[in-house]
């Protein structure tokens, strides 16, 4: 995928530059940078493009999800029941039910539904179609047959008939996919803040961007880097892992050494019973001085220059990603963990 990350990197650069040649003004990276990661997601994942990188007119699939999250939370109450609905089958009373409770956040639910289905099954048919053709016309489409749903339905189109998922599951899956938290949620939000942490940290610290930039200048990034040869940068892999490790986003943290009890007992290990809602924080786990060293709470990405401390290395941190917490672990991990990187 990396081809189409440069094609999204370069609209984004274009954007920028067309901006400041207006003159003076502010720009809002935040803004363009979380553009910039629904654009991959779009290409990356679906082959589909959401062109507001290059121009502010609005895409009405882009719009429903990123009001998603917002809807499914603003309906918390009523989640509860809503796995009960695809039992109701009975000439769409499901459907119906949904139409009837008095709710704005489920109305709004029901419009991004709507439109979430029927973009999914124009992408689903013309992707379908490119396929039954051949790779000629693969190839002319966006993301060139490499994104995700066109792997995807070439497997399904040569599976066994006992293997094969019909038109509906397949939409369903893309909008599944989109917006049960895979994507959207743990892709797009993370990529776009933890992209806007290394602007703000480069630009708070002028020598680690000139050190970055000679790096990825002398590497040769503008004629395009292979991704072995862009992951094998140490210094932007630096700076992306200490970033990482300030700029939290999920949360787990283990119970690595004692505490002490109100009662004077030294605690190892904490009873959590069945059902119990446990909420903990990962930022002690990513700046515990103990495990990083005294300067756990600096922005130094040289420290993944040289070994990290043995005591960092012996607390055996249960993660997926460089002893970090940031990706979680185990059955909680992010599944795209390195999709930020490429």
């Amino acid at each position: 995928m990396v081809p189409i990350f440069y094609k999204v990197g370069d609209l984004l650069m274009e954007a920028i530059h067309d901006r400041v040649r207006q003159g003076d003004q502010e720009i809002d990276m935040a803004v363009w940078l979380g553009r910039t990661a629904l654009e991959l997601i779009g290409q990356g994942g679906l082959g589909y493009s959401f062109g507001h990188l290059v121009e502010d007119e609005k895409n009405e699939y882009a719009v429903a999800l990123r009001k998603f999250p917002h809807a499914i939370g603003s309906v918390a109450a009523l989640r509860r029941f809503l796995p009960y609905l695809p039992t109701i089958r009975f000439a769409g009373i499901g459907r119906r039910l949904l139409e009837w409770i008095p709710h704005d956040g489920v109305r709004s639910l029901i419009e991004i539904s709507d439109i979430l289905w029927d973009r999914s099954l124009a992408i689903y048919t013309e992707k379908k179609h490119a396929l039954e053709q051949g790779d000629v016309a693969v190839a002319k489409q966006i993301g060139e047959g490499k994104d995700i749903m066109s792997i995807l339905l070439k497997a399904n189109m040569d599976a066994s008939d006992g293997d094969k998922l019909d038109e509906d599951e397949l939409i369903g899956q893309m909008k599944s996919v989109l917006c049960n938290g895979t994507l959207i949620l743990a892709a797009v939000d993370t990529t776009s803040s933890a992209l806007s942490t290394i602007l703000w940290r480069l630009s708070e610290n002028p020598e680690v961007q000139q050190r970055l930039r000679e790096e990825v200048i002398s590497a040769g990034v503008d004629e395009g880097l292979e991704y072995d040869s862009l992951m094998g940068l140490p210094y932007l892999e630096a700076v992306c892992r200490e970033t990482l490790r300030l700029a939290r986003r999920d949360i787990v943290l283990p119970l690595s050494k004692p505490i002490t009890g109100v009662d004077g007992k030294a605690v190892h290990e904490i009873l959590v019973p069945k059902d119990t809602t446990v909420v903990v924080g990962l930022l002690n786990c990513n700046r515990e001085k103990s495990l990083w060293g005294e300067d756990a709470h600096e922005w130094k990405p040289e420290r993944w220059l040289s070994p990290l401390p043995p005591t960092l290395m012996q607390a055996k941190i249960p993660g997926i990603y460089s002893n970090l917490m940031t990706f979680l672990g185990g059955g909680r991990a992010c599944m795209f963990v390195t999709y930020p990187f490429q």
